[in-house]
């Protein structure tokens, strides 16, 4: 999917599958974390996204209900 995509900003994978990492590190990934998921090594791979997307954190999730999604926003995908 990120190979399709014009502009990827940061992201970090979390999967119980060992053997995509490398493609992960060819696509610039923050982080590539095994499940089950090692709190402090969460942790440290937000700290690593950029300080620009700071205010991430303090949205008011509520207010952005229905606001398009653009190139900075953060979309987390579960499959299976």
């Amino acid at each position: 999917m990120l190979n399709q995509l014009d502009d990827v900003t940061q992201v970090i994978f979390i999967t119980a599958f060992d053997e995509y990492a490398l493609k992960a590190c060819d696509l610039q990934s923050i982080d590539y974390i095994l499940k089950p998921i090692d709190s402090d090594r969460l942790s440290q791979a937000n700290k690593r996204i950029s300080v620009e997307h700071e205010e991430f954190n303090n949205l008011d999730y509520s207010s952005h209900l229905n606001k398009l999604l653009d190139p900075n926003d953060k979309v987390f995908i579960k499959d299976g």
